[in-house]
Order: C-alpha cells, then sequence, then structure tokens
C-alpha cells in the first residue's frame, strides 16, 4: 500500500481492524477480481473481520475492472454508487432485513428498483 520504501511501523498505524470500535460504520465493499494492486484476499480478510466484530458488511466481486473503474460505467461495476445507496439504506434502516441484503445479489436488487424510477 505504500511502496517499497514503507517500514513496518508506517503500514500498522493504517491498519483497518484497530480503527474497529461500535460505531464504526457499515460498508459497501466492491472490489475486481482482476485487480493488479490489492489481492482479492484482502478484501475477503477485510469483510471476515468486520463480520468477527459485528460490522455491517456487504462484500461484491466483481470479474472485471481493475484497480480503479471510476463511476463503474462501461465495466462490470457500472451503477456502483446507486448500489452503495441501496445498501447503506438497508443496512442502517431496515433491521428486519440486515441479513437478507447482505446475503443476496445486490446488484439484482439494485437492477429492478432502479427499473422502478424509469
Amino acid at each position: 500500500m505504500f511502496g517499497s520504501a514503507s517500514d513496518k511501523m508506517t503500514a500498522a498505524a493504517y491498519d483497518v481492524p484497530i480503527f474497529f470500535t461500535e460505531n464504526y460504520p457499515p460498508c459497501y465493499i466492491v472490489r475486481a477480481k482482476d485487480d493488479p494492486v490489492v489481492p482479492v484476499r484482502n478484501s475477503k480478510c477485510l469483510k471476515e473481520l468486520l463480520d468477527q466484530f459485528q460490522i455491517p458488511a456487504k462484500l461484491e466481486l466483481i470479474e472485471t475492472g481493475g484497480h480503479g473503474w471510476g463511476d463503474g460505467s462501461g465495466t462490470d461495476a457500472a451503477g456502483w454508487p446507486f448500489i452503495v445507496l441501496l445498501v447503506f439504506y438497508f443496512l442502517l434502516f431496515c433491521d428486519k432485513i440486515k441479513i437478507s441484503i447482505q446475503e443476496s445479489n445486490t446488484r439484482e436488487i439494485s437492477n429492478e428498483l432502479r427499473a422502478d424510477y424509469k
């Protein structure tokens, strides 16, 4: 993350789990499996840690997109900004469906909702 000149103390200061508290916000993690910069396992580990701390989180793995895709137009990440809003809405305001939204195909849900607003 910090390049070859970084040391362990610098990296440790940015280790996400040290910031986990009962007030940590819900997380939506979307990543491309073909990211050449950051290994996919990092996001999987982050999701597992969030689960251990009982922090609401959704991990969505897309096939292609590399390391960055902007708003996602023309990529497998298309629509991700809308999905973030949808996931946060459900995670924050709909206690009864927190589990189902975390386990569901969020992209299908967002496409159905988007069709209703066209």
